[in-house]
């Protein structure tokens, strides 16, 4: 398994870490968020979780047979 790891800046400023199905989020205030991806069967980004505080879902996903989302990204605030 190839292990990769990239990260994201905005106005020079670390915000985001990816690696293998998993990001961290660092915040404003100093504090890290854990984020995991799970995938379908397909390979496509199913749904997004916070990992720091349980299973609170960030981001829900669903596509047509061609690889488009349904309308827009399905956020979620609910546990």
């Amino acid at each position: 398994m190839q292990h990769s790891t990239c990260y994201s800046e905005t106005y020079g400023r670390l915000t985001t870490v990816l690696s293998n199905g998993r990001y961290v989020l660092l915040n404003q205030d100093s504090t890290l968020t854990w984020c995991s991806v799970e995938k379908d069967h397909l390979g496509s980004n199913r749904v997004v979780k916070e990992e720091t505080s349980g299973i609170n879902r960030l981001q829900i996903n669903h596509y047509y047979p061609f690889g488009n989302t349904f309308g827009e990204y399905n956020h979620c605030d609910e546990n």
